[in-house]
C-alpha cells in the first residue's frame, strides 16, 4: 500500500478515545494491552492513524480503505526487526460500535490498523467521520 510512519506511543483520554498524533505519525495504542508490542506473541496490537487532516492533506492510512484481504503488511520495531502480518478482514465500522475483541490483550496475536473512514457528519462547528476503517492482520509467523 505504500505507507510508511513513525509510530508512536498513545493513550486513551478521559472519554475513553484514543488520543491521535497531529501529524504524518501513526500510534500504537497501549492502553488495552500494554504488552501488545508489534511482534506480541498474544493479543492485539492497535495502530491507528489519520486518514486525512482538516486542510484536506492524507494522513498517514489514507490508502488503508484500499487493502485487500492477503496484502502483507510489515511494521519494523526500535531495534530494527521488521514484523510480517497478512490482512484477514477490512471493513468499516461505526466509531461507536467497534468490538472489543480488536483491544484484545489476550488471545491469538494480531494487528489492528484503524483510520476514519465512511460519510462525513457536519455535526455545526467541524466536519468529521462517523465511521471507521478497521483491518486486522494476522502474523505470517507466530514466535
Amino acid at each position: 500500500m505504500g505507507i510508511t510512519a513513525p509510530v508512536t506511543e498513545s493513550d486513551i483520554d478521559t472519554s475513553g478515545a484514543l488520543i491521535l498524533p497531529t501529524s504524518e505519525k501513526t500510534t500504537r495504542y497501549t492502553g488495552a494491552a500494554a504488552a501488545a508490542a508489534l511482534g506480541a506473541t498474544e493479543g492485539s496490537t492497535v495502530i491507528a492513524g489519520h486518514v486525512n487532516f482538516a486542510d484536506g492533506s492524507p494522513g498517514a492510512l489514507a490508502p488503508l480503505a484500499k487493502i485487500a484481504k492477503g496484502t502483507p503488511v510489515y511494521l519494523t520495531d526500535t531495534t530494527g526487526t521488521r514484523h510480517e502480518y497478512k490482512a484477514n478482514t477490512a471493513q468499516t465500522l461505526t466509531k461507536t460500535g467497534l468490538p472489543q475483541g480488536l483491544f484484545a490483550p489476550v488471545g491469538p496475536p494480531q494487528l489492528v490498523l484503524i483510520t476514519c473512514g465512511g460519510p462525513i457528519d457536519n455535526t455545526g462547528s467541524i466536519l468529521e467521520y462517523t465511521h471507521n476503517t478497521v483491518v486486522t492482520a494476522a502474523p505470517t509467523t507466530v514466535p
